[in-house]
C-alpha cells in the first residue's frame, strides 16, 4: 500500500490497557483459519502487545509498509537497513536485504506472491522496483531512465488486472509480473508534488494521491487499469484537504483518505466527504496510516500528533480513541489488520527511542473476577471467561487442599473451597496467555 509504513518485533511485553474504552466500537472478525489472538498477552487482561526488534536498522521510522504475506504472517520495511522482514505472529524475524536503496514505498503482494518494494540507485538515481520472493530472492527492474523523476517515490498496491501499480513523481505505472514496466504521465505539473499512496478501489480501478503541502492543491485520482485515463479530484477545493497522503479502501467500498484534521471519504464517482477527527486525535498524515478494519471500521495512528490509534465507525460516524500505555508505546503510525483480527501498527519504544511493532488485542483474554473469597469449605464461586474468537481454555488450582477448579459450561470455571487457606487459579487459552486469580476461603 505506500509510502511511510512502519512495524515491530521479537521480545513480547504486555501492560494494563490505559486507553479510552470504545463506546460502542465495533471491531474487525478474527480470521478463522487462526487461533487468536496469536500474540502472547503475558499477563493477559492486557490490549496492548509490544515487539521490539532485532532488525538490520532500528532508527526512528524505519519500519514501513505492512502486508500480510501468503504465509499468513506480517511483512514489513526496514528501509534504513534496506530490508524485507517477516514477523510471526508471536515474534519471530526473518529480514531479507533488498539490492538497491530502499525507498518508502510500502510491500506489495503480487499475483505471483512475490513481494514488490520501490528502490533506488542512490549513485544514478536509477529507480527500480524491487521483486522478492518468501525465501529472500529478489529480482530487481529498472523503472524508465536514470532519473530521479522516475523513481518509485510513492506507492505500490496490486492491480484488478493481476499487474502491480505504483507512484512515480511524474507518471503512475504498473509492472507485470514478468517484469514489464508501462508508465502513464500526469496530465500536468501541478500533480507533481508528494507523491503518496495507491490502493485498488472496489469499483475496478485504481485510486491515488498527489500533491498538497502547500505547494498544489491535494489530488486523489482515478486510473482506469485497462489504459491509464485519469480522472482527478481537487480535495483543497472540495474539503478544504491541504495534504493528502494515507488512502485506503474501507469496507464500506469508498476510498478513505488522511487529511490530517480531517478523513475523507470519496464515492466511486468522485463525491467528498470530510469528517473532522477529534482534537485530540488527529491523524498522522503518513501513507499506510489510515487502514480499514472490518465491521465498517476505519483505523489510524496519530503519530507525533497525536499518539493516539484511532478507531473511525462508518456507520455510527464516530470516533473511539485508545491511548497506548506511555511507558510502553508513543508516535503509532502505520496500522494493518493482521491475520489474528487484531490491529497491529509500527510505534517508537519511548525508552530507547527504536522502533517498535504493537498489536492493539481487540478482546483479550479476561477473567471475571479476578478475586474471588469464599466463606468456608463446601462454598462456591464462578470465573467467566471470554476471549476473541477462543473457546477452550484450561484452568489449573495451585492448592487442591485449599480449592479445586472444574469446567461449569462453555467459558467458565466453578472453585469449590475444600479448607481455609489462599490459593491461586490459574486460567488459560491456547496461545501461553493466562490470568492469575486469587482465592481466598475463610
Amino acid at each position: 500500500m505506500s509510502i511511510f509504513r512502519s512495524l515491530f518485533i521479537c521480545s513480547v511485553l504486555c501492560a494494563v490497557a490505559a486507553c479510552a474504552a470504545p463506546s460502542a466500537g465495533t471491531f474487525p472478525a478474527p480470521d478463522t483459519r487462526l487461533t487468536v489472538p496469536l500474540v502472547r498477552q503475558k499477563g493477559a487482561g492486557s490490549s496492548w502487545v509490544r515487539f521490539l526488534p532485532k532488525t538490520t536498522s532500528t532508527a526512528t521510522y524505519t519500519y514501513n509498509g505492512f502486508a500480510i504475506g501468503p504465509d499468513h504472517n506480517v511483512w514489513f520495511q526496514d528501509v534504513q537497513g534496506n530490508g524485507v522482514a517477516r514477523l510471526t505472529e508471536t515474534g519471530g524475524l526473518k529480514e531479507y536485504t533488498v539490492p538497491h536503496t530502499e525507498g518508502y514505498s510500502g510491500i506489495a503482494v503480487g499475483a505471483d506472491d512475490r513481494f514488490y518494494v520501490g528502490a533506488y540507485d542512490s549513485s544514478t538515481f536509477q529507480g527500480y522496483v524491487d521483486a522478492m520472493t518468501q525465501s529472500g530472492t529478489t529480482t530487481a527492474y529498472p523503472i524508465g531512465t536514470s532519473s530521479n523523476t522516475d523513481n518509485l517515490s510513492g506507492g505500490v498496491a496490486e492491480g484488478p488486472d493481476g499487474n502491480v501499480w505504483f507512484v512515480e513523481y511524474h507518471h503512475v505505472a504498473k509492472i507485470t509480473t514478468t517484469g514489464t514496466i508501462t508508465q502513464y504521465p500526469y496530465p500536468n505539473s501541478s500533480y507533481y508534488a508528494n507523491p503518496g499512496d495507491i490502493v485498488r478501489g472496489s469499483d475496478g480501478n485504481m485510486w491515488l494521491t498527489l500533491g498538497g503541502g502547500g505547494v498544489n492543491p491535494a489530488y486523489v485520482v482515478k486510473v482506469a487499469p485497462s489504459d491509464g485515463t485519469m480522472t482527478s479530484y481537487d480535495l483543497t477545493a472540495l474539503v478544504g484537504c491541504a495534504f493528502d497522503n494515507a488512502l485506503a479502501e474501507g469496507p464500506d467500498g469508498n476510498v478513505w483518505v488522511d487529511c490530517g484534521t480531517s478523513i475523507v471519504r470519496v464515492t466511486p464517482a468522485g463525491v467528498a466527504t470530510a469528517f473532522a477527527t477529534p482534537s485530540n486525535a488527529a491523524a498522522g498524515e503518513v501513507s499506510g496510516d489510515i487502514t480499514p478494519g472490518a465491521a465498517q471500521t476505519i483505523w489510524y495512528g496519530g503519530a507525533a500528533s497525536s499518539g493516539k490509534l484511532v478507531q473511525y465507525d462508518i456507520a455510527a460516524k464516530a470516533f473511539h480513541v485508545f491511548t497506548p500505555p506511555a511507558h510502553l508505546l508513543t508516535q503509532p503510525r502505520v496500522t494493518l489488520m493482521g491475520p489474528d483480527g487484531n490491529q497491529w501498527f509500527s510505534a517508537v519504544d519511548p525508552s530507547s527511542n527504536a522502533m517498535a511493532i504493537a498489536v492493539y488485542v481487540l478482546e483479550p483474554l479476561r477473567v471475571s473476577p479476578t478475586q474471588l473469597t469464599l466463606s468456608g469449605p463446601g462454598a462456591t464461586g464462578t470465573l467467566t471467561v471470554s476471549e476473541s474468537g477462543v473457546s477452550k481454555f484450561t484452568a489449573k488450582s495451585s492448592n487442591v487442599g485449599v480449592a479445586t477448579v472444574a469446567p461449569s459450561g462453555s467459558g467458565s470455571f466453578m472453585i469449590t473451597a475444600v479448607s481455609a487457606g489462599t490459593c491461586n487459579v490459574t486460567i488459560s487459552d491456547q496461545s501461553q496467555n493466562s490470568v492469575l486469580v486469587k482465592v481466598t476461603v475463610n
